[in-house]
């Protein structure tokens, strides 16, 4: 009896433990960094900079998430990119948090956002979220930006230097690709019917929320993917990596980092928040900064 009762108080300990290590992570971002290299990449292009937030579910580090902006203009980007789930896709959910980064992001960069999965189901249920599409939208889009803040909703945007110009596409895949327990397969072409790009000759960056169909991004011929989601696998493991996958996938194949697939590459951001289950183990939040490098 007494060695149950050693082996229940170690488990409680342990369990304990593993929480206090959680919630000192999920209020603790790491910056990483990533150089990217290609020879398509225009001379002008050459060492420009790209702050990526993505899965930020309307975490704050600091008041109006002051640590975090603190961070990226420490960094000198060029640009920011808002990869997806930056608030939380719940019936009469406040965004004020997500609307605001974004607004304050707009106040010294140019911004493009895609659609994560959160954002995704706000536009395509009206009668679950009513009108939280369109204010979300008004709010992140507002004319006192003194920047650019460009949605690319299965669209492609263009960065332009001295008539040089690299493309930035944001790719909005059916909510059945985000289904728990199973997987659809997606092939190249479902993805140039959405985002047709025909000049392979332009540097193109793809915005695509879910890591797992990777294959069909480079296929499709993606340069560089960014990509989130997963949430770095939420605990993370030596050797294994990440543990599970937001689809309750054990050991996703993608979970954070650098992958390559022929001459595509994707980097996946680990996410800045969580929602749901906020749990983190060995995988602290991040911000992901992306230098772009000319070879050749």
């Amino acid at each position: 009896m007494e060695i149950v009762l050693y082996i229940l108080i170690a488990l409680a300990a342990a369990l304990v433990s593993v929480m206090i290590i959680s919630a000192y992570e999920n209020r603790h971002f790491v910056v990483r960094s990533y150089t990217v290299a290609a020879d398509k990449l225009p001379p002008v292009f050459d060492g420009y900079r790209i702050a990526v937030i993505s899965d930020l579910h309307n975490q704050e580090f600091g008041r109006k998430n002051e640590q975090l902006l603190a961070a990226i203009r420490e960094q000198s980007p060029d640009i920011a990119i808002c990869a997806g789930d930056i608030l939380v896709g719940k019936p009469g959910a406040d965004f004020t948090v997500a609307a605001s980064l974004v607004h304050s992001l707009a106040q010294e960069y140019p911004v493009y956002l895609a659609m994560g999965n959160h954002e995704y189901r706000l536009k395509i249920y009206p009668d679950t979220y009513e009108d939280m599409w369109e204010r979300y939208y008004a709010e992140t889009s507002k004319k006192d930006n003194k920047n650019d803040v460009i949605w690319l909703d299965n669209e492609t945007g263009y960065i332009v230097r001295d008539n040089q110009k690299i493309a930035i596409t944001g790719l909005s895949i059916d909510r059945m690709y985000y289904k728990r327990f199973q997987k659809h397969e997606m092939s190249a072409e479902y993805v140039e019917q959405l985002c047709p790009f025909d000049d392979r000759s332009v540097y193109q960056i793809l915005l695509a929320h879910n890591p797992d169909y990777f294959p069909a991004y480079a296929a499709y011929g993606a340069d560089l993917v960014i990509s989130g989601h997963v949430h770095g696998g939420m605990v993370r493991l030596p050797l294994f990596g990440g543990v599970i996958s937001p689809r309750l996938r054990l050991f996703p194949k993608y979970d954070r980092g650098e992958f390559t697939i022929g001459k595509s590459t994707m980097l996946l951001n680990a996410g800045l928040g969580n929602h749901t289950i906020r749990f983190r183990v060995n995988n602290r939040p991040e911000l992901m900064i992306i230098t772009l490098k000319r070879t050749g």
